[in-house]
């Protein structure tokens, strides 16, 4: 219908661009504004608005700033998706004092501590953005930097992707994508998400005012030249990690060991990497979940403008003597992998395996995670 070829960055009120048509088509506006609205409640209304809420993010916060100076300095200044579980009242001494200290100190640089998981999910997440795409028929995964809440402007989120399907009509443009790249957490495709993921998701969902965020876990194996000949994995390849933390990745379509000859320097080590498995759960927007926590994020943002004024009430908040925070085991692994190019996630998760069989796998606790949300296409119940 004419009403919803709006260019990308249309941001015109519905209502006023129905009356433009009625007036330039001489359409009876009762009748076609009647037609719209029914439309809306299809999947070509979900796009459209979608595309309103996609052109604003991306007008006003960019694309691929993410980890630079700037979006660290903006990240200070607000709760952001993957903190807010810290700023629960349930979450405990020690974790709500970790994200004060956080918020007091404002933004640091790296300071050289254990970061191992940090540079596996670093220097993995390209791929996986290249292999989701690939499963979604070729869609973009575009990037933005840190989205602050349009009411609230102390809570603020950064996807990890927006996808941009070819298909601008497609019921998948314009969700959100959230990827784990872990290195040791296993799963089946009927593990649960874990709790700190969902509130995450939903939070990123409720600052860029989409409706659903697709939940990505890709296992990546690193291997021996032998057994990366061996693997029928349909994803698999070659990087090469620099001493000073530069990663090269080879090209999907040039001979591995005629790229392996390129590469210049002594200072490197070559990784041979496959995809052992992957999960794809679509997460829908939960309407009700902001106004369930905004209180809390509310009071504890307001511990933080209190202790910025006087440091020395942080201890009048939480005690000195708060017990450590428990490690939390590295998130899970997952265990499916679609034919490439040809499945579609929104609604029902991925099903096809690759690797280990799941009674294989060995289910790991993590310890402090009793609480988690698992998605209604699984069937299963959501806090």
């Amino acid at each position: 219908m004419e009403v919803f070829e709006l260019p990308l960055d249309a941001c015109t009120h519905l209502t006023h661009r129905i009356k433009k048509i009625c007036r330039d088509r001489g359409y009876d506006y009762r009748n076609y504004k009647a037609q719209v609205y029914r439309l809306l409640a299809t999947d070509l209304g979900k796009v459209w608005t979608r595309r309103r809420s996609i052109f604003k993010v991306l007008r006003d916060y960019g694309v691929a700033d993410q980890r630079s100076d700037s979006w660290h300095l903006r990240r200070s200044e607000m709760m952001t998706a993957s903190e807010i579980t810290k700023a629960f009242k349930t979450a405990s001494p020690s974790a709500r004092k970790e994200l004060l200290m956080r918020k007091l100190d404002g933004p640091k640089t790296n300071d050289g501590g254990p970061i191992t998981a940090c540079l596996w999910g670093t220097q993995f997440e390209p791929i996986a953005k290249e292999i989701y795409g690939d499963i979604q028929g070729g869609a973009e995964i575009v990037d933005t930097t840190c989205v602050v809440h349009p009411v609230y402007p102390f809570l603020g989120a950064s996807p990890d992707g927006i996808v941009l399907t070819r298909d601008k009509m497609d019921p998948r443009w314009g969700k959100l994508v959230e990827f784990k790249c872990p290195i040791s957490r296993k799963f089946t495709q009927e593990s649960p998400i874990p709790d700190g993921y969902y509130h995450q998701m939903q939070m990123q969902m409720e600052c860029c005012n989409i409706d659903e965020c697709d939940y990505v876990e890709m296992q990546f194996k690193t291997c021996g030249r032998t057994e990366w000949n061996a693997t029928d994995s349909p994803y698999k390849g070659v990087l090469v990690v620099y001493d000073d933390g530069k990663i090269v990745y080879k090209p999907k379509e040039e001979d591995a060991d005629e790229w392996k000859a390129k590469i210049e320097g002594d200072e490197h080590r070559v990784v041979w990497w496959y995809l052992g498995n992957i999960r794809i759960d679509n997460v829908p927007r939960d309407r009700r979940w902001l106004s369930d926590h905004i209180q809390e994020f509310r009071d504890f943002w307001e511990m933080v403008m209190v202790c910025r004024a006087d440091p020395s009430k942080i201890e009048n908040y939480i005690p000195p003597t708060a017990p450590p925070e428990p490690q939390s085991a590295p998130p899970l692994e997952a265990c499916a992998n679609p034919e490439p190019g040809n499945a579609l996630s929104s609604g029902r998760t991925m099903k096809l395996l690759l690797g280990p069989e799941p009674s294989e796998l060995t289910d790991l606790e993590t310890p402090g995670s009793q609480s988690v949300h698992e998605t209604p296409q699984t069937g299963h119940p959501q806090q």
